[in-house]
């Protein structure tokens, strides 16, 4: 986990809150997940330049993108929570900043 660092919390379903750091294509960002009922904190995704992740309304799904800086431009994920899998959409989103 990062020593110092900038999270955005969110509230995806009941008893689960997400903490992300926030984008930069210059510092490795982080997802991680608290689950209020357990106490467990674990982290989703790591160390990848650009994070940005959306959940799905039912919190078992994260999309999220990643700044590829061999490319020079973001590339798409499916991550799936229950499982840890990784699938790679290829294809390019729209950066939300530039």
């Amino acid at each position: 986990m990062p020593t110092k660092a900038d999270f955005e919390i969110s509230w995806p379903s009941s008893g689960i809150l997400s903490f992300i750091t926030r984008p930069s294509g210059e510092a490795d960002g982080f997802l991680y997940r608290y689950n209020i009922n357990t106490g467990s904190f674990t982290k989703l995704i790591g160390g990848e330049l650009g994070l940005e992740a959306n959940w799905s309304i039912d919190a078992k799904k994260i999309l999220y993108s990643v700044f590829d800086a061999s490319a020079d431009k973001p590339h798409l994920y499916m991550y799936t929570v229950s499982d840890g899998e990784t699938v790679d959409l290829q294809t390019e989103p729209f950066a939300r900043k530039c």
